[in-house]
């Protein structure tokens, strides 16, 4: 019976840590490119798109015609929900996300697919429906995001009294398995669609994803409910931040969610700084020492995006901090740099600094493993790792400390 506890509490820890790496499947591009769409009436465009004739929307001219503009993806899934039958309107839905996952354009389709998610919900005004397009490893799960923005979206609008809103049940029908990345990417989207019901009250809303019991559902809450502030503030410069506390409202926060707060918290500080890494760095040594990891994970995956793909660059990014967390800062990196692509992962590996190369094999070792249950597969994975020692490391990364990098 230990074992098995033990086993199972592992798998809830994993879980937990794919769901906290899937939110940062958003970067500093697509950050920028996030906008809203107003959850009640539909946006007006100033130019139609071109190119598609009136009354034919495929896949393929959505995306030849909009591109990454999310505005004209909504507008010409509207128009094609009032042109065709719901079935075709689907086919076209699903064939359009799976689209933009396969480009993968600096990351965009999570943003793309926030969008497409609120419009899913729109179009059938049922979670449960809604949930059948809702695919947690196409565009970092960016649906679900999407769904649940717009139904608390709804209810704020509706003059729901958010203490009264029942969220337990909402992802009750979403999968047989309790533990499944559909259930998890489930939770981390309520977290997004609190902070909306909640009118960006940062701690009311994180104080509701307390309301699960596990876990696995209060961290996915929380960690969704982080990255909606700091999608807002890149929005609009809004959210709940204080302009004269750069670290507020992390430091501000008593509770088991302080940790994830610093990692988004990371993304905020370089926004906050025009991204200039030492002065953004500077002001993670300034957080309780207990957290400052956290806050150079958050800042090493952003970087990551900032550096434009130049692995280099982004590698003296990294050092330019506190030399006790640089491995902090790199494990960050190579997360987003492995988020898409394998070998990029092993290609960064490959460039770090002997000191960091287990930390770093360590880190790809647990993406791996969260995206390939089969052994065989994992040493598929591993054997790309530059010798037998570090192979070793990626096939047995370690346990201790990863509930949150």
């Amino acid at each position: 019976m230990k074992t098995f506890s033990n086993k199972k509490i592992l798998f809830i820890i994993i879980i937990s840590v794919l769901v906290i790496l899937s939110g940062f499947f958003i970067t500093y591009h697509s950050l920028n490119d996030q906008l809203k769409i107003d959850k009640t009436e539909e946006e007006n465009y100033l130019e139609e798109p071109k190119n598609i004739p009136p009354g034919i929307f495929s896949a393929e001219q959505i995306f030849d015609s909009c591109e990454y503009d999310m505005h004209c993806v909504v507008k010409l899934l509207s128009d094609a929900s009032r042109e065709e039958e719901k079935p075709t309107v689907m086919v076209t839905f699903v064939d359009l996300l799976s689209l933009y996952h396969k480009k993968q354009v600096n990351f965009r389709c999570h943003s793309i697919a926030h969008h497409m998610g609120m419009w899913v919900y729109g179009y059938t005004k049922n979670l449960e429906e809604s949930f059948q397009y809702a695919d947690p490893l196409s565009c970092g799960a960016g649906i679900y995001h999407g769904i649940f923005e717009n139904y608390f979206s709804v209810l704020n609008f509706e003059g729901a009294v958010p203490d009264q809103v029942e969220i337990k049940h909402l992802c009750s029908e979403v999968d047989s398995d309790f533990y499944s990345l559909d259930m998890a990417h489930c939770y981390h989207g309520i977290g997004h669609g609190l902070l909306l019901l909640y009118d960006y009250d940062v701690f009311n809303a994180v104080k509701r994803c307390e309301d699960f019991n596990l876990n696995l559902e209060q961290n996915s809450c929380a960690n969704g409910v982080f990255m909606q502030n700091v999608l807002k503030y890149f929005e609009t410069e809004e959210g709940d931040f204080d302009q004269n506390d750069i670290l507020y409202p992390c430091n501000e926060m008593i509770s088991q969610f302080v940790p994830t707060c610093y990692i988004w918290q990371g993304a905020y500080i370089l926004k906050q700084r025009d991204f200039e890494v030492y002065s953004s760095f500077r002001e993670c040594d300034k957080i309780n020492q207990e957290f400052i990891k956290y806050c150079y994970y958050g800042i090493g995956a952003e970087l990551e995006s900032d550096a434009g793909g130049k692995m280099e660059l982004a590698l003296q990014y990294c050092q330019a901090g506190n030399s006790s967390y640089h491995k902090s800062c790199f494990r960050g990196m190579l997360m987003k740099t492995s988020m898409v692509y394998l070998d990029s992962g092993f290609g960064f590996c490959a460039l770090v600094p002997d000191e960091f190369k287990e930390e770093c094999y360590d880190g790809l070792g647990y993406w791996i493993k969260l995206r390939h249950g089969n052994v065989e597969e994992r040493k598929k994975e591993c054997s790309n790792a530059e010798n037998t020692q570090y192979y070793e490391v990626c096939m047995n990364p370690k346990i201790d400390g990863i509930a949150y990098l």
